[in-house]
């Protein structure tokens, strides 16, 4: 069986840090995964904060998978889920300074480079309807590598003791594995996934490779199971390429994919 545990976790893997925080709705995830019964669960790791809310729904025989191809994102997770463990009050969620202390020579992040994030902004500054909001989404938190943190950008959850119980709970059911979107198929078998969740990926276009491998992907979820992928991708509106979102609504039908509508910051596509 692919993927450890997070105990494991913490001790395998580490490294250079580029996402802590999440830039996409929590609240969302939420109701997804309140809406559907969750049995088995593929979701992208990023920060770890969408796979944490998404955990909370699993089902209480269910087993859930998140996948990263960067180790340094696997540990974060598992470093999360394990301060949520030990807490007996609020805040449940750790400062990245915090899981440095815990983990000391672990994880590490490169000083943001301010210089760096306003080139970026005048460079777009008139593509922007909206330049501040649109600034503050992505770049405010991570650019060129540098993290950034905002004590104010944490997951709804943060200090809901029910539903962080709901999701320490589930933690036992957790397993981190180093993969691939495209290559999830060489790991799990078809037919057997209730939900695929796919973070804030921007591709550079849809080729064929990558539709071929995302269909192979698309093939691991039973019938009436759904991928779930962010509506509005932060890369796409700096003009650099397409995000899976779009890339499965164009290709909806070729992937057997029914357009589940757009729930929140969500779109949701369901297996025919």
């Amino acid at each position: 069986m692919p993927g450890i545990p997070p105990q494991e976790a913490v001790t395998v893997y580490g490294g250079y840090v580029r996402y802590y925080h999440s830039t996409e709705s929590c609240r969302d995830l939420a109701r997804l995964a309140e809406e559907r019964k969750l049995k088995q669960v593929l979701a992208c790791c990023g920060g770890g904060d969408q796979a944490l809310t998404l955990l909370a729904g699993l089902d209480k025989k269910g087993i859930f998978w998140a996948f990263d191809l960067q180790p340094a994102q696997l540990f974060v997770l598992a470093a999360k889920a394990l301060y949520l463990l030990e807490r007996k009050s609020p805040p449940f969620y750790p400062s990245f300074s915090v899981i440095q202390k815990m983990y000391p020579g672990r994880i590490s992040a490169q000083p943001p480079d301010r210089r760096r994030v306003d080139r970026l902004y005048d460079a777009r500054l008139k593509c922007f309807r909206d330049p501040f909001k649109m600034f503050q989404k992505r770049f405010l938190y991570e650019c060129d590598g540098g993290l950034f943190e905002d004590g104010q950008r944490t997951p709804f959850w943060s200090r809901d003791r029910d539903y962080c119980q709901c999701i320490c709970r589930n933690i036992v059911r957790l397993r981190l594995l180093r993969g691939d979107l495209f290559y999830l198929d060489h790991f799990f078998k078809p037919a057997t996934v209730d939900l695929i969740y796919v973070s804030d990926i921007s591709l550079v276009a849809a080729q064929d490779f990558l539709l071929q491998r995302i269909s192979a992907t698309v093939a691991l979820l039973r019938r009436g199971g759904c991928l779930a992928a962010n509506a509005d991708s932060g890369e796409r509106f700096l003009g650099n390429g397409i995000s899976v979102a779009d890339m499965l609504e164009r290709n909806s039908s070729r992937l057997g994919l029914m357009a589940g509508g757009v729930s929140g910051a969500l779109k949701v596509f369901e297996k025919a």
